[in-house]
């Protein structure tokens, strides 16, 4: 969990610091969780977040995408529609 709520408060922590220094017009980070399909995703340790978003209606351009690590990543690598669904993303530097 710390891989996906680590990150995310960073993010959130950058937008509050922008606006508390009057930057809060600036386009800041509209965070997203997404999973397989939205709803619960139970973590390795049984703890549940929850996808806004599923690979069919998650958001087509981002900036940066944040892939949590897992103590099954082999089974996560041989996904093939997570596999699928990065490849057609954009590829920007």
């Amino acid at each position: 969990m710390i891989d996906l709520c680590g990150p995310m408060d960073v993010f959130v922590h950058a937008d509050t610091w922008m606006r508390m220094i009057g930057r809060g017009r600036e386009p800041g980070y509209e965070i997203s969780v997404i999973g397989k399909t939205s709803g619960p995703v139970k973590s390795a340790g049984g703890l549940e977040i929850v996808a806004a978003y599923g690979f069919d209606d998650a958001v087509e351009q981002f900036d940066t995408l944040i892939i949590p690590g897992s103590p099954f990543i082999n089974q996560v690598c041989g996904d093939e529609a997570l596999v699928g669904w990065l490849r057609a993303r954009p590829r920007r530097a």
